[in-house]
């Protein structure tokens, strides 16, 4: 397979999205800074976990 570097070099690293949202709770997302908003997402053992457990809950039939 046969890859074509220059296009990829073209492409930037990183994309920026904007979405529009309303909070509808108070939110609190700052880290060190708190003057500055912070969002992480989840991690994947997290969400295997989460899911195993309602996986195992469907399959207990509760």
């Amino acid at each position: 397979m046969t890859y074509d570097w220059a296009s990829l070099r073209d492409r930037p690293a990183v994309v920026e999205e904007r979405f529009p949202l309303e909070v509808l709770t108070p939110l609190m997302m700052h880290g060190a800074r708190r003057s500055q908003a912070e969002s992480r997402p989840p991690s994947f053992k997290g969400v295997f976990r989460s899911w195993w457990r309602w996986r195992s809950r469907r399959l207990a039939g509760w």
